[in-house]
């Protein structure tokens, strides 16, 4: 290569990897059953994935083609095993060893509990159970602590940590506990703080490199967001990212969330991620409080609407940095019509219940980090080809190397890639 080609290479590179840097987004999902759904056993239940345009396919490379870099994965303490309520620690080891493995980075959600962990109920573990409040909070520094070690030895390093799922109203509390939080008070912040203080100290001491995020999901309630990243500030939490859930069938429209981040906004410098958002293709939900369905239909073409719509949104706020979507992996396409893994179709993910092909939503959420699907797009034209391979520093190489590789195409122009 000429010295000139190099230093514009140089040039070029350099500024590509200050961009990134600057402009650093997670764009992902919820992959929670994606192992159940790969390993049915049972003839007429098993299911395919496939491309839009019926391409057999796995999951993950559909959705890295789409532009996602990022896969979250819940874990329960001692998991019912009923239902989608199977992810024990080897489960979520092994997919998110898959996931590091295909490029993503990894998102472990601890719900501490052994069944789902939401603003109805945060149920205190079985094994857990008969603590006071000071074990809990104990217990939540030695079990995160004991999870991320072994998660670690394994070569399994989450790079993002949720220290609990959409805690609203606090932690290890049943539906008529008295540890619920009080957003016309102070009553129980102190103690919810303690509890994620001594989770964060554990998060810190065993990945110190990961990112701690705070997940809550009071959009419709935007003052109750903002009391909450104020409560954090006042007891001094250790994180790194607000989280929200979004899903306007529960939430309101958009104007619901563009004025919840706002109040966010305010309250905390910490950048923001929509954790779980997810939106119908079919069958409006009958447990709905809000009706969306004038501004997206319950179809296909609404659904894709929704995620378009929603990443224009997200896009005009520079302190949201991630999106993920909610079980993107749902598929009941089997011969039988069902998998028999769940109680019924949810109806909200991104391939079709009878064909099991991937839905044009998919095909919306690249526009949220456009950097991501950039060099990607630039090899996929049939009619130019790759001649020669160069590395950062302009040295000729054979096969694709870790780090930015130059390639020189069959139309002498250059393109730059990124090898992971």
């Amino acid at each position: 290569m000429t010295r000139k080609l190099v230093l514009s290479l140089a040039v070029l590179c350099g500024m590509v990897c200050a961009k990134a840097q600057n402009s650093e987004k997670y764009l992902g999902a919820d992959i929670s059953m994606l192992t159940a759904y790969e390993t049915i056993s049972d003839p007429g239940h098993q299911v395919t994935y496939k491309d839009i345009d019926g391409t057999q396919s796995d999951v993950l490379s559909l959705l890295k083609k789409y532009g996602m870099n990022s896969m979250r994965v819940r874990l329960f303490v001692n998991p019912t095993m009923e239902k989608a309520v199977i992810q024990d620690i080897d489960y979520v080891k092994k997919l998110g060893k898959r996931i590091k493995d295909a490029g993503f980075s990894f998102v472990l959600d601890f719900h501490y509990s052994d069944t789902w962990a939401d603003p109805v109920a945060q149920t205190v573990p079985a094994a857990w159970s008969g603590l006071s409040v000071d074990e809990y909070t104990e217990k939540l520094y030695s079990y995160t602590k004991e999870v991320l070690t072994e998660f670690v030895n394994d070569g399994v390093v989450p790079d993002m940590i949720q220290t609990g799922n959409e805690i609203s109203y606090g932690m290890m509390y049943s539906k008529s506990s008295t540890l619920f939080v009080d957003y016309s008070s102070d009553k129980n912040w102190d103690k919810f703080a303690a509890m994620l203080k001594s989770a964060g100290k554990a998060c810190r001491e065993v990945c110190p490199d990961a990112k701690i995020i705070l997940h809550t999901e009071r959009v419709p309630q935007p003052l109750n967001c903002a009391k909450f990243a104020n409560y954090m500030n006042q007891y001094e939490v250790d994180y790194d990212v607000f989280g929200l859930s979004y899903y306007p069938m529960y939430h309101g429209n958009l104007s619901y969330l563009e004025t919840a981040l706002k109040q966010v906004e305010s309250a905390t410098d910490k950048p923001i991620m929509i954790m779980e958002t997810g939106y119908n293709s079919a069958y409006y939900p009958t447990d709905a409080k809000f009706d969306c369905q004038t501004i997206w239909p319950a179809t296909e073409s609404g659904q894709s609407l929704f995620i378009e719509q929603l990443v224009a949104k997200l896009n005009t706020h520079d302190r949201v940095k991630g999106l993920y979507y909610w079980f993107p992996e749902e598929n009941e396409s089997a011969e039988l019509g069902w998998t028999a893994l769940l109680d019924g179709w949810t109806n909200r993910g991104l391939f079709n219940n009878m064909t099991g092909n991937a839905v044009d939503a998919i095909t919306k959420f690249a526009a949220f980090n456009p950097s991501a699907t950039a060099v990607q797009n630039v090899l996929e034209s049939s009619e130019i080809s790759e001649t020669e391979r160069y590395d950062i520093l302009g040295r000729k190489i054979k096969n694709p190397t870790k780090g930015i590789n130059i390639i020189k195409m069959s139309d002498n122009s250059y393109k730059k890639i990124l090898v992971k």
